[in-house]
C-alpha cells in the first residue's frame, strides 16, 4: 500500500511540475460530448466567411474534414471559436499560445492542400481579417505518407515548413506553440508531434517556421478556425479530429493520444496496478 501510495503520489507531482502555478485554459472541445450533426451551433461554433455549403459535420466524437479535390465550387462552410480574451502581441517580449489536438489524417492526395486549422485576428470576416498559425498536411516523397506543414501566416513571403513521414491512418497527439514576438518579423510556430511528457524543454519539435522578411507579424489571434477550403488548384485532405485545446501553457495543451486513452480502458492501468500488488506481496 505504502509503494502504491509513493508511486501515485511520485506521478501527481510531476504533473504539477509541468504546469504553470496560473496556468489558463481558453479551449478544452472533446468532440465525444458533441451531438452528431453540424458542428456550428455546438460548443460555442458559429459559421465563418461567407460560404454555407456542407457544413462541417461531428460524426462519432469526431469533427470529420472531408477529402475534397480541387474544384471551382468547393470553398465550404468553416468554422471559428472564440478564444475569450484575444492573444495580443506584447510591446516586449513573447506571448505564447498552445494549440492541441488528437487527429488522424486518413488522406493527403495533393502536393497542394489548404490549412485544416489556423488562427483568426478578429472574429468576423473581411478585409484586412487574416487567417495565421496555419496547419496542413501533404503527402510524402513516397507517397505512402504524410507531412504536417506549418506557416505562421498566409502571406507570400511565409511558406509552408514541413516535417517527416508519418503513416496515414494512425491517430497522432499534436501540439503548435504559436509565439507572438515584439518587433517584426520574428514571429515563429513550432510543431510537436506525439510529445513524449508535458515537460515543454524535455520536447523536440517536429517542425519550426519563423516569419519571412518583408511579411507582417501576427497582432492578435481571437479565435481557432476549422477550415475545408478548396479552389480550383488547392485541394483539402481528409482528416477527423477528436479534440481541441488551447492553453497558455504546452502542459495543458497536450492531448493523450486516443490509441493510450483506450489501452487504459482496456485495462492496462488496473495490470499495473496488479503488478504493484505482485510487488508488494513478493
Amino acid at each position: 500500500m505504502i509503494l502504491k501510495r509513493n508511486l501515485l503520489f511520485a506521478a501527481a507531482l510531476v504533473a504539477l511540475a509541468t504546469v504553470p502555478a496560473k496556468a489558463v485554459v481558453l479551449i478544452s472541445d472533446n468532440f465525444a460530448t458533441f451531438s452528431d450533426g453540424t458542428l456550428a451551433g455546438q460548443g460555442g461554433y458559429t459559421a465563418y466567411a461567407a460560404s454555407t455549403t456542407s457544413p462541417l459535420q461531428v460524426v462519432g466524437g469526431r469533427v470529420v474534414i472531408p477529402n475534397l479535390t480541387p474544384a471551382a465550387t468547393t470553398d465550404n462552410q468553416d468554422v471559428i471559436k472564440s478564444v475569450g480574451t484575444p492573444i495580443v502581441t506584447p510591446g516586449a517580449g513573447t506571448a505564447s499560445a498552445f494549440v492541441g489536438m488528437n487527429l488522424r489524417v486518413n488522406t493527403a492526395p495533393l502536393a497542394t492542400n489548404s490549412y485544416f486549422f489556423a488562427t483568426s485576428d478578429a472574429l468576423a470576416t473581411g478585409m484586412g481579417v487574416f487567417q495565421n498559425h496555419r496547419i496542413t498536411v501533404r503527402p510524402d516523397a513516397s507517397g505512402t505518407g504524410f507531412n504536417f506543414g506549418v506557416r505562421v501566416n498566409g502571406q507570400g513571403g511565409n511558406p509552408f515548413a514541413f516535417g517527416g513521414q508519418l503513416p496515414l491512418g494512425s491517430f497522432f497527439s499534436i501540439v503548435a506553440e504559436l509565439n507572438l514576438t515584439a518587433g517584426a518579423p520574428n514571429d515563429s510556430v513550432r510543431l510537436f508531434v506525439n510529445p513524449t511528457s508535458t515537460d515543454l524543454a524535455s520536447q523536440t519539435p517536429y517542425v519550426t517556421v519563423t516569419a519571412g522578411t518583408g511579411t507582417a507579424d501576427v497582432t492578435q489571434i481571437a479565435g481557432v478556425v476549422f477550415s475545408q477550403f478548396a479552389s480550383a488548384t488547392t485541394g483539402q485532405s481528409g482528416i477527423e479530429i477528436t479534440d481541441l485545446r488551447v492553453a497558455d501553457n504546452f502542459a495543458q495543451a497536450v492531448v493523450p493520444e486516443t490509441s493510450t486513452v483506450a489501452l487504459a480502458g482496456l485495462g492496462v492501468l488496473p495490470l499495473a496496478l496488479v503488478a504493484i500488488r505482485r510487488r508488494k506481496a513478493a
